[in-house]
């Protein structure tokens, strides 16, 4: 593990954990909320800033044709871009336990689970394209929108929030 890897744990374990978070001491500067709610603010910038740096950690990764062998493509190069508003749209919990990947298509994956009968997948795929599938024990829905990820559609929003719904039931019987 890299230093790198080590504070940007540090960063997602504070935040998740709901530790008192002013800057991190690695970024070099400290700041010193002045209340609770500009404690949380700061939280989830810190939060927000750690998955963007994730991301583009993965995206220089698969840079080129073949980054995964034979038949892979690169990462579409609008995909950063367009997570930088995916990341400012969903909730900060969310981001969290995101496992964020780069697909053999080239598309930026961001993928959650809880379970084989409740997950959720948001996809930024070719031509400005966000998809997203979830499933959960009350079925499967899916769909695909060409807005250039502006903004989060409300489809999605609502996938999202009914994913939620459906992670947090599994969670308390389990």
């Amino acid at each position: 593990m890299t230093l790198y890897d080590a504070n940007l744990n540090s960063a997602i374990y504070a935040v998740h954990e709901g530790a008192t978070v002013g800057w991190p001491n690695w970024l070099g500067q400290v700041d010193d909320p002045q209340s609770e709610q500009e404690e949380s603010i700061l939280g989830s910038q810190v939060l927000r800033q750690a998955v963007l740096s994730k991301i583009w950690d993965i995206a220089r990764r698969a840079a080129d044709d073949g980054w995964d062998g034979p038949g892979t493509f690169a990462i579409r190069s609008d995909a950063y871009a367009r997570a930088i508003t995916l990341v400012s749209a969903l909730p900060v919990e969310l981001l969290l336990d995101a496992d964020i990947s780069v697909t053999p298509s080239g598309s930026l994956s961001f993928d959650w689970e809880t379970g084989s009968k409740n997950q959720l997948a948001i996809m930024l795929t070719a031509n400005d394209t966000i998809s997203y599938a979830a499933y959960r024990p009350e079925g499967r829905v899916h769909g695909a929108f060409s807005n250039g990820c502006r903004s989060l559609p409300e489809e999605i929003a609502l996938a999202i929030r009914h994913w939620r719904e459906s992670a947090s039931r599994s969670l308390q019987n389990s």
